[in-house]
C-alpha cells in the first residue's frame, strides 16, 4: 500500500500545471529596417514578419 501511495505522489509531482500564457512582442531589425513579431510561450514559440492589411512589410520608424 505504501508503494502505491509513493508511486501516485511521484506521478503527481511530475505533472505540470503551468498556465499557458500568450506573449507577443515586436522586434525591429535596425540593419534592414523590418519589424518582426515574436511569439514566446510555454512549449511553443516563433517569429514572423509584421505585415499590413495588403501584405506589405511594415518598416520600423
Amino acid at each position: 500500500m505504501k508503494k502505491i501511495i509513493i508511486l501516485i505522489i511521484g506521478i503527481l509531482l511530475l505533472c505540470g500545471c503551468e498556465k499557458d500564457t500568450y506573449d507577443f512582442e515586436t522586434y525591429c531589425d535596425k540593419k534592414y529596417g523590418i519589424e518582426y513579431i515574436i511569439d514566446n510561450g510555454v512549449y511553443r514559440g516563433g517569429i514572423t514578419l509584421r505585415l499590413d492589411e495588403n501584405g506589405n512589410v511594415i518598416h520600423c520608424k
